[in-house]
């Protein structure tokens, strides 16, 4: 397999994982008295340490990526940034809605075209500009069923949700040069505890009424092992073949795995426009992967 075609088969795998995670945590939250805030802190601190873990338990140096001040540096700025994402992202959750918040979170691949050609010194070319059109519009249609009753544009759930986006943007943007140079395992799982610890000093809220079953308890170990261990590896993975504006249309398979899921696990069924939303996407995935297999040719 081409290193290019893992790439996008990691990143789209990456937002299947997300996707997941979004429904399981949505059944922990709802049925289970968890909160997104300490969830948030769980899944970060509990998904770098299990990476930390396998890093030692395979033969990685855990402290190797410390021994350079430039590398040290990158992987606190990835971590902070990973805290940001989270935390403005249920800002917006709070202020604007759920609805609001995943929309804005579909501006994430504009701001990795954007910021990509802005670093590069190019235009974004046909396929990424497409990809955009056609990733926000499926999003769109996932989330709100068309209707635009259903979003509630606070300002400051309006500007947390694009805060989030633009933070997403850069956590795959920033540690690119790192990334080629660590193993993604070493960076993601140092990423995603540093972010844990942040958000935990600014969202102090322990555990709460949470309940702890053996329900919970596998639906909390899916959302850090699945759902942010796994799927942050593979994204980060992804960005060592495949450019972060392909990776971030291909992770847009996120929403398109949540709607699905809960379909099948609660057993509603999806509508036209909702349809028409997931088509889009698969649209865009298609016009991605032939973009870049021309590319090679």
């Amino acid at each position: 397999m081409r290193s290019s075609t893992l790439g996008m088969f990691l990143a789209g795998a990456a937002g299947v994982c997300w996707g997941a995670m979004g429904v399981v945590g949505q059944v922990l939250i709802t049925r289970y008295g968890f909160t997104p805030e300490n969830l948030t802190v769980l899944r970060l601190l509990g998904g770098g340490a299990a990476l930390l873990a396998f890093a030692r338990l395979t033969g990685f140096k855990v402290l190797s990526v410390f021994r350079e001040a430039r590398d040290a540096r990158d992987t606190f700025a990835y971590g902070l940034l990973i805290a940001l994402m989270q935390y403005t992202f249920f800002v917006s959750v709070a202020y604007a809605g759920a609805g609001t918040a995943a929309v804005l979170s579909g501006a994430i691949p504009v701001f990795i075209v954007l910021l990509d050609a802005l670093v590069a010194r190019r235009k974004p070319g046909f396929a990424e500009t497409s990809g955009i059109v056609l990733a926000v519009s499926g999003i769109f249609l996932l989330v709100t069923n068309g209707d635009l009753s259903k979003l509630s544009f606070s300002n400051i759930g309006a500007l947390a949700g694009i805060a989030s986006a633009a933070a997403g943007a850069l956590t795959s943007i920033e540690p690119r040069r790192l990334i080629r140079k660590v193993p993604p395992v070493l960076v993601v799982g140092w990423g995603l505890l540093i972010g844990g610890m942040a958000s935990a000093a600014l969202l102090p809220h322990g555990v709460g009424n949470a309940v702890f079953s053996a329900a919970s308890v596998s639906g909390l170990l899916f959302v850090i092992l699945v759902g942010t261990a796994a799927a942050f590896f593979f994204y980060m993975t992804s960005l060592r073949s495949i450019p972060a504006s392909t990776a971030g249309l291909l992770s847009v398979s996120e929403p398109l795995s949540s709607v699905t899921l809960s379909s099948v696990i609660v057993g509603t069924a999806l509508t036209g426009l909702e349809l028409l939303g997931a088509l889009l996407i698969m649209a865009m995935t298609v016009i991605v992967s032939l973009s870049k297999r021309e590319a090679r040719a």
